[in-house]
């Protein structure tokens, strides 16, 4: 499947993660990594200024704001990116904060293609996303179009 270029902010609090993510990511050519953040205002303030699709974060941070709130946060305003959770926290306790994960790998953990294996499954759904609004709409469309032709004919017919 032809993905396109993965747009990615790497966001985590500790600057050698950041680092070895980065370092492994930089191979994959349409993986484009926009920011590299160590705080929640670093984090939010790349995510309004560069548009990532994907943003891979933890969620502890000893900041302002949790990873989580940041999340929750772009959930609730809607149109933002998604994000790829890498936690030491098990998935069914981050899902019991009420938080929608796009993707998920629990730390720790030794192969770093789970990342790029993650960004690409991602990506494939937010493209068949994109696609099946992009139907729903055009099916709206045509119900409209018919719609209008039925009402078209029907008047057509009333004035003979």
């Amino acid at each position: 499947m032809e993905y396109g270029d993965i747009k990615v902010i790497i966001a985590d609090d500790n600057k050698a993660i950041c680092n070895l993510y980065q370092d492994y990511l930089k191979s994959y050519d349409n993986i484009k990594i926009l920011s590299v953040v160590n705080t929640d205002e670093e984090e939010i303030e790349a995510i309004e200024k560069l548009k990532p699709d994907i943003v891979i974060t933890d969620l502890v941070r000893n900041r302002k704001y949790s990873g989580l709130e940041i999340i929750k946060h772009y959930l609730k305003k809607g149109g933002g990116p998604e994000f790829l959770v890498i936690s030491a926290d098990s998935k069914d306790d981050i899902m019991l904060r009420d938080v929608h994960m796009a993707g998920y790998i629990q730390k720790p953990f030794m192969d770093y293609s789970i990342i790029v294996d993650e960004l690409y499954r991602i990506k494939s759904d937010m493209l068949s996303n994109k696609n099946t609004r992009l139907i729903d709409e055009n099916i709206e469309k045509i119900s409209e179009l018919t719609l209008l032709q039925k009402f078209i004919k029907f008047f057509k017919k009333e004035k003979r």
